[in-house]
């Protein structure tokens, strides 16, 4: 099988859509000989900040000398980044040979699994075949009918956070969310609530007994002395001394808390990590679109913030790095999100906005976002038919006014909005920063 035949077979001849529940999975892993259980598995999930997680994670073990596998998702430009192998996307040849391997057992089950089962299933093997010493793995959603959710046991479980979000999949309240989410947690197993939500605590602490897994949560107070901007932030916690962290954004120190309480957890399960290899781990940590500065002249943002709880942290980046000062906003959003309440937050930092339609179904009109707006007090808001007109307005808008531009919404807009905007910059001869445009072969899918 070729690359562009994996690809075309994943995409249309899979289940479509969101299909909660693990027959299907279970059963192909069966077909694979379940390889998850051959693994060492860090299993995380949480409404906001488990991809950063798992990226520092697999930065910092890598540093340690270990052999990383990362499942993550949604994957931006290509779907090779879904399934990392020391650090970099799976290539096209192992992919195709995988998804080959895959195939013809897929193909004999009576209920075809989704794009999103056959691609951990894919991971899994092969994570196995690579003899990876350390397996770091995203939950897509939720967790306890997630499809990454069948190892029978992890080196650790995380739950980042629980916050109100998906909430046509996983339940309308904090406690139904956080019952979704406990799925992670497996007999006998460690794991870390990072949350800060009592309700869901409640419900965590509740289903750590029941499977007698010893729950560590997350000492925020051990924090100290962060310094941030836009370069990333240094912090001090428990015994590391002056982390230095590459990736922007208020939230991040937090996560990195997470991340090594993570490891200080590990330790006890075998997973040795010296204070040299965090530091050389964090410094190296490469995640985008969030709080990704783009663009230097004018200087432009990306925070893929889509929901209420990454809005919160978005705005308050905002408002600490431009020191309460308005920016320029363009943006786009799903129609199930709560994008009135996301204006609210947003109407005081901003005077200008430019909204956009992602190219994907469950999209909110961009007529229908800037009337929010507008509805918000926000006179200058503009829709646009496409990315490339709104993305040419703002950057001389940016560039007139002196004013940052603060792209935010759907990562399911990301890789089109990051070509656009270098694209634009470039025809209209402005500074680029010191990344270059980078192409992608294949569409990115957001799980839902």
């Amino acid at each position: 099988m070729k690359y562009e035949e994996a690809i075309t077979y994943i995409k249309e001849s899979t289940s479509p859509g969101t299909m909660p529940g693990l027959e299907r999975v279970s059963r192909l892993l069966a077909l694979l000989g379940d390889p998850q259980n051959e693994l060492k598995i860090i299993h995380v999930t949480g409404t906001n900040g488990k991809g950063s997680v798992c990226a520092m994670l697999e930065s910092i073990l890598d540093a340690a000398g270990y052999k990383t596998g990362l499942f993550t998702s949604p994957y931006i430009r290509k779907m090779n980044e879904c399934i990392h192998l020391e650090k970099k996307p799976i290539d096209d040849r192992s992919f195709a040979d995988v998804i080959g391997f895959i195939r013809p057992l897929a193909d004999t089950m009576k209920e075809k699994p989704t794009e999103f089962e056959i691609l951990s299933a894919a991971a899994m093997k092969f994570f196995s075949q690579k003899k990876c010493d350390v397996v770091i793995c995203e939950t897509g959603m939720g967790a306890r009918l997630d499809a990454t959710n069948t190892m029978k046991e992890t080196l650790v479980s995380i739950i980042v956070n629980v916050e109100l979000d998906h909430m046509g999949f996983l339940g309308d309240t904090i406690e139904k969310i956080a019952f979704e989410k406990s799925g992670v947690i497996k007999p006998g197993c460690p794991v870390i609530f990072g949350g800060t939500r009592e309700g869901a605590r409640q419900v965590i602490v509740e289903q750590a007994k029941l499977n007698k897994a010893k729950l560590t949560e997350v000492d925020y107070g051990a924090l100290q002395n962060v310094e941030t901007d836009l370069g990333g932030c240094s912090f001090d916690f428990n015994e590391y001394k002056k982390v230095r962290l590459t990736l922007p954004g208020l939230y991040q120190p937090s996560n990195a808390a997470v991340a090594l309480t993570a490891l200080s957890v590990m330790k006890k399960r075998g997973i040795s990590v010296s204070a040299e290899a965090v530091r050389q781990g964090m410094k190296a940590v490469s995640w985008p679109a969030r709080f990704e500065t783009l663009l230097k002249n004018p200087l432009t943002i990306y925070d893929g913030a889509h929901n209420m709880a990454g809005m919160t942290v978005a705005v308050e980046s905002i408002r600490t790095y431009f020191k309460g000062g308005t920016v320029n906003i363009f943006m786009g959003v799903m129609a199930d999100k709560e994008y009135d309440a996301m204006v609210e937050m947003l109407k005081p930092y901003t005077e200008t906005v430019y909204t956009v339609t992602p190219n994907n179904p469950r999209a909110l009109p961009a007529q229908k976002l800037a009337d929010s707006f507008k509805k918000h007090g926000v006179e200058k808001a503009r829709s646009f038919d496409t990315l490339r007109e709104a993305a040419l307005c703002a950057l001389e808008d940016s560039v007139k006014t002196g004013k940052p531009l603060v792209a935010l919404g759907t990562l399911y807009m990301y890789e089109e909005a990051e070509r656009t905007f270098r694209q634009c910059a470039a025809e209209l001869g402005l500074e680029d920063g010191s990344l270059t445009v980078r192409e992608s072969t294949d569409s990115n899918e957001e799980t839902v």
